[in-house]
């Protein structure tokens, strides 16, 4: 989409086929992906746990506190590295003091445990060693006289687990496929995984169902839509169904759509779509903030607050939707707080009142977020 000359921040439009498949979805639901570790990553951990191509070619078990095997069929010892296990992650201090008894060099040994205490000296160390080695292969090549068993490994190793995406398309509009929007994350195993799948690659999908749903009986309410950067994907998708609805000469409800980014040239995504989108009144009212495209920074909830008088007219003669998604961290608590302000003086409310407003919403399915943390 864009981003392509931004190694931090780029973002691809993923299409998947769905049309040898019994799945369905609308906007709004999450598409869980199921990863797999690259083969040349796995190869380096094959070896450096002196496993050979034919014992990595062995069925292997392993059993739980009830003798149940934990993995959920027969598999190899290079399937289980490929897809039950996260290879990519940072490993866990629990992981790293089990591998430091496997340290032959009592040196070597000293020196892991060292990074694992609670102290100021080994937070320092282990915080540079986590820089350096990134993941668990890079500690096992740190500390060359570590050589784990493979049971203790898959026994202390976390567990490979679904990538969960808002999809940024409609069934109605896509009958035969799903679309997400990905930012890429360096070293990311799912983000990656998708980015070098090649025409043709058949990767593991499910969908999640979720709540964050257009009002499917009410097409004429007001809709009002907050979502910066990735965030955009669900709302994206609110307006293929629209577009459908429309061209079904259904009588749309006003669409406020909030998108924000660093800086228009490379973060603005779906532009052209947004665009044509507001030529053809799928959305009413259009406000991007830009926060790097000038000296002050502005965000979505700078422009939230400009269009107080219509934000609050929709919400309380048209009673509109809110739908939120993006970060949960910082944009969603900034934005709740201008929400709670425009309630309040506009609506000449109190905090509490305003408060209790906005859980009056949320009750009545109006008030609506698909949030999450880095």
């Amino acid at each position: 989409l864009r981003g392509a000359a931004v190694a931090d921040r780029s973002v691809r439009h993923i299409v998947l086929d769905i049309s040898d498949t019994l799945i369905s979805y609308q906007a709004g639901d999450h598409l869980g992906v199921l990863p797999r570790n690259r083969s040349e990553l796995v190869e380096s951990y094959l070896s450096h746990l002196k496993i050979d191509s034919d014992e990595a070619s062995k069925i292997i078990t392993l059993q739980d506190k009830k003798f149940k095997n934990v993995f959920p069929a027969r598999v190899s010892i290079r399937d289980v590295l490929t897809w039950y296990v996260d290879l990519a992650g940072v490993p866990k201090k629990s992981s790293l003091r089990a591998f430091a008894h496997c340290c032959s060099d009592p040196k070597e040994k000293a020196d892991l445990l060292g990074a694992l205490q609670v102290t100021p000296e080994g937070q320092a160390k282990y915080h540079g060693l986590v820089a350096s080695c990134r993941n668990t292969l890079g500690f096992i090549e740190h500390y060359p006289s570590c050589v784990v068993p493979i049971n203790l490994f898959l026994e202390v190793m976390p567990r490979m687990t679904p990538r969960y995406f808002s999809i940024s398309s409609d069934q109605l509009a896509q009958p035969k496929q799903i679309f997400i929007t990905v930012a890429l994350v360096e070293g990311g195993v799912c983000t990656s995984m998708l980015a070098e799948a090649a025409v043709g690659t058949r990767i593991p999908i499910f969908v999640r169902k979720s709540t964050f749903h257009l009002p499917l009986r009410d097409k004429k309410r007001p809709i009002i839509m907050i979502g910066p950067g990735t965030g955009v994907a669900p709302l994206v998708g609110f307006l293929h169904r629209r577009r459908v609805w429309q061209e079904k000469n259904n009588e749309l409800g006003e669409a406020m759509l909030f998108f924000g980014c660093r800086n228009q040239k490379d973060d603005y995504l779906y532009e052209d779509f947004i665009g044509k989108a507001i030529g053809d009144k799928i959305i009413t009212e259009l406000h991007v903030a830009f926060s790097r495209d000038q000296p002050e920074k502005i965000y979505v909830q700078h422009m939230l607050q400009r269009q107080a008088d219509s934000v609050w007219r929709l919400l309380d003669e048209g009673k509109a939707n809110v739908y939120i998604c993006g970060d949960a961290k910082y944009m969603a608590k900034d934005v709740d707080k201008v929400l709670l302000e425009i309630i309040q003086s506009k609506g000449g409310m109190s905090l509490d009142a305003a408060k209790q407003y906005i859980t009056k919403l949320e009750k009545g399915d109006r008030f609506l977020k698909d949030v999450w943390s880095a």
